[in-house]
């Protein structure tokens, strides 16, 4: 299986520009953000990866709700497998939890609800769930306070994306992770990974620890509407459908980012999408420039860096090939 990474392109090779891209780090610098790796792909090439010591790209970091975007692509494999269908009731998937006393409302939440964070709760359901060690977690989910009709409102809510994550052991008679593991990762060539568990339930809404090489792979996997190598993992009905806005955040995002919200997916600039985990872990995909940019830091608000992609690299892209600066290209590595 041949691998992206085995060769990298000069910038100029896919129309970037080398003295953009210092340009970029060097504003990274002055701001004082705490970026610790970027990678760049564009027309199927690897174009840049910086790292800053003692991290690497190739090391697996910890990358908070990304973890989310993994989990909602294991339910795209799952509709594929015909296992279930998103505007199934989520109740279905828990029969035990039928007899308890909640809002009637939270009997009609879907999958589709749980994917798009429209689930009707008041608030995040996950630390009441963190917070209980006798009740089992989908019991606390299905009884907390809801607000709204499901689908009409977002509300961030980590704790459905674990029962995205529960439904998944549910209907595949295995964990997340493996589920993953057979589904994704190994066609992917993602070995490096590992992910946190609740019980024998991987955590879903976080703790997946995987490389910045290899969140790559996801975003080319959805840049590329399903196929990676040739082949296709995820039906192209699944990428289209879940990279698209469907709700409101509720927010303003930064420099015009983050309006909307998909599966587990969050809106970038209009027709662009992204991954995103706290302080600063991005996997964003941009389909118009046929490209993905990857990132990791250590940021309390890791969206400062979104109006410095935006200039520096964004506005600065050609699709002819362009003259290297030595200066630049010497400042990457």
């Amino acid at each position: 299986m041949s691998d992206i990474f085995e060769r990298f392109y000069l910038p100029e090779d896919a129309g970037l520009s080398s003295v953009a891209i210092a340009n970029f780090l060097q504003a990274c610098e002055k701001i004082q953000y705490r970026l610790r790796t970027l990678n760049i792909i564009r027309h199927g090439k690897a174009l840049v990866e910086v790292a800053r010591h003692p991290f690497q790209s190739t090391d697996k970091r910890l990358v908070y709700s990304i973890s989310k975007t993994f989990t909602a692509t294991a339910i795209g494999l799952a509709v594929q497998e015909r296992l279930l269908q998103i505007n199934d009731k989520l109740l279905d998937y828990f029969p035990e939890c039928q007899g308890l006393d909640m809002d009637s409302r939270a009997r009609n939440i879907t999958l589709k609800d749980v994917l798009t964070m429209s689930t009707g709760h008041e608030r995040d359901t996950i630390g009441d769930m963190c917070n209980n060690d006798t009740v089992p977690w989908p019991e606390i989910f299905f009884t907390r306070k809801l607000a709204y009709e499901p689908g009409e409102h977002f509300v961030y809510n980590s704790g459905g994306t674990y029962m995205l994550s529960e439904g998944i052991s549910r209907v595949t008679g295995g964990n997340l992770m493996k589920w993953l593991r057979e589904k994704l990762f190994t066609p992917l060539n993602i070995a490096d990974v590992s992910w946190d568990v609740h019980g024998n339930v991987n955590t879903g809404a976080w703790g997946l620890l995987i490389s910045p090489r290899d969140l790559c792979k996801l975003g080319i996997l959805y840049l590329d509407k399903g196929v990676y190598n040739g082949k296709r993992l995820l039906a192209e009905e699944w990428v289209e459908e879940a990279s698209a806005p469907h709700v409101f955040t509720n927010s303003c995002g930064s420099a015009g980012w983050g309006k909307r919200y998909g599966y587990q997916i969050w809106e970038n600039t209009p027709g662009s999408y992204r991954a995103d985990g706290a302080f600063g872990q991005y996997c964003m995909v941009f389909p118009q420039q046929d490209m993905v940019i990857v990132t990791t830091a250590e940021e309390v608000d890791g969206t400062r860096i979104f109006p410095l992609m935006e200039h520096y690299i964004l506005e600065n892209l050609s699709d002819s090939v362009g003259r290297r600066d030595a200066w630049a290209y010497e400042y990457l590595q």
